[in-house]
């Protein structure tokens, strides 16, 4: 009995010291929209010495944040300040998002339409840049389009300014008299691993970067799969990876039937009812048997 006792020990303490096999790293893609777009501040301007400044001279440039809906920044070659002096009038973007990991940033979109004019020459270009620590990183362009279309802009280059909360700086070409273009929607291409992100991918009410942390599941509202959400766990406490007890649903509660009252339901209640009935008849007649013996004697 020892001996068996000792290989179940042995046994148990080898199945134990097995390691879990670590989850694959999830991936997805997210659009994020610009949240404004703006005028460059004191220090982008101090990276972007003599740079021609295309807001807040040029109205409407805030119609371009947020998500598509056709009503952008329209913007005429001929207006932009510094025309024809200085070829290139810059901005600022916004986007509501940061990641620790460099990798999940891909691109930049912007959804540019030309209105009308002359046709646009090569070398007329849209650009975007990022700022970090005094320096302008990774600057890319495109040429802007004779048509309605999104271009997108690969930014291999600026992932290593990604993840230090960089500015945002696009500028726009006007070396073509005439031109009207229409900016709309710019944002931000995420794809990959996203679980460095402040975004909350599952809907939960924890960001990606939180539920990393955690051990949890960004790409599923409930890792546990116990009916709660991550979110809803955390804030209340319990262990988003380790699946809840059922509720249980308490007995249901019956009102204490009114003096002189019989319940119709519940074979307890009545029971008791009938005993205390049974036991006052009873009384009743002991009462009478003793005032039958006073009078006998």
């Amino acid at each position: 009995m020892q001996t068996l006792r000792l290989a179940v020990g042995v046994a148990l303490a080898t199945a134990t010291a097995i390691p879990a096999r670590p989850a694959a790293a999830a991936s997805a893609t997210a659009v994020v929209h610009a949240s404004t777009v703006r005028d460059l501040d004191a220090d982008e301007l101090a990276v972007l010495t003599g740079v021609c400044r295309a807001l807040p001279a040029v109205p409407g440039a805030d119609a371009a944040a947020g998500a598509p809906d056709g009503t952008g920044w329209r913007v005429a070659e001929d207006d932009l300040p510094c025309a024809p002096t200085v070829d290139e009038a810059w901005f600022a973007l916004d986007f509501p998002v940061s990641c620790s990991d460099t990798s999940a940033m891909t691109s930049i979109r912007a959804r540019v339409t030309t209105l009308g004019g002359a046709s646009t020459p090569a070398g007329q270009d849209f650009g975007i840049g990022l700022i970090v620590a005094g320096t302008l990183a990774g600057p890319v362009n495109t040429d802007l389009p004779d048509t309605a279309t999104t271009v997108e802009m690969d930014f291999t280059a600026g992932r290593a300014a990604f993840a230090q909360s960089p500015s945002y700086v696009a500028w726009l070409d006007h070396k073509n008299s005439g031109a009207h273009f229409h900016l709309d929607a710019f944002s931000l291409v995420l794809e990959g691993d996203l679980g460095s992100c402040d975004l909350d991918t599952d809907g939960d009410g924890l960001t990606n970067a939180r539920e990393t942390d955690l051990g949890t599941d960004w790409t599923d509202p409930d890792t546990d799969g116990d009916g709660v959400d991550d979110g809803t766990e955390v804030a209340r406490g319990t262990d988003p990876l380790v699946p809840d007890a059922a509720p249980t649903t308490p007995p249901p509660t019956t009102a204490a039937p009114a003096v002189g009252t019989l319940p119709t339901t519940g074979g307890a209640a009545t029971g008791a009812v009938v005993a205390v009935v049974g036991l006052g008849a009873g009384a009743a007649l002991a009462a009478a048997e003793r005032r039958a013996r006073r009078d006998r004697s």
